[in-house]
């Protein structure tokens, strides 16, 4: 009884100053690894405002890409895929009227739901963006460093008639890693 009363204690003033705030966001990233993957999507962000300063939140998104995750001088192995991210949202602002500069992080799980892409899986973006105010609600700019993890399965077939790889095929699944500069674009009501 007395951890029920003391977990009461400490939320309820917490929850008394909280400010519901949902934020539609559209995102394209740009890969800056060997690979130069694109990604692009939207976002929807539902965040509690503690203090005028600190927001954290959940979000979901969906979007697409084109994921090259291979290359060879005989081909690429490339791939299309519709991606859907879940993932925890935490927002500092420096300021509190006007335009409002803020620091930016977002982590969770992406899951393909088609390709042959698996479950590209964790992922972690900081971001730096400004925040215009309008008469009702504001637009959000803003740019960051997105580190995603995602796993592929690959196969190879030779097409050699003669040697060690004649007739020869194999399989499996590989992990890799994606590093992307995103620029975002949002607005919260």
């Amino acid at each position: 009884m007395k951890k029920k009363l003391l977990l009461y204690v400490l939320l309820i003033p917490t929850m008394s100053f909280a400010q519901f705030s949902p934020t539609i966001q559209a995102y394209f990233d740009l890969g800056m690894d060997k690979y130069k993957n694109k990604f692009y999507g939207a976002n929807l962000i539902g965040d509690y405002a503690f203090t005028k300063s600190v927001k954290a939140g959940i979000g979901v998104g969906i979007g697409g890409a084109d994921i090259l995750y291979f290359e060879s001088s005989t081909g690429d192995s490339r791939d299309a895929a519709t991606l859907m991210p879940f993932f925890a949202d935490f927002q500092y602002k420096f300021n509190d009227e006007g335009i409002a500069p803020y620091l930016n992080l977002d982590a969770g799980y992406t899951l393909a739901l088609s390709s042959n892409i698996n479950n590209p899986g964790l992922f972690i973006l900081p971001a730096f963006g400004v925040s215009f105010p309008l008469s009702k609600g504001a637009i959000n700019l803003q740019i960051g460093y997105k580190y995603q993890k995602f796993e592929h399965d690959w196969f190879y077939i030779s097409n050699a008639t003669t040697g060690i790889n004649a007739h020869y095929s194999n399989s499996g699944k590989e992990n890799t890693s994606c590093n992307e500069i995103e620029l975002s674009i949002g607005y919260t009501f």
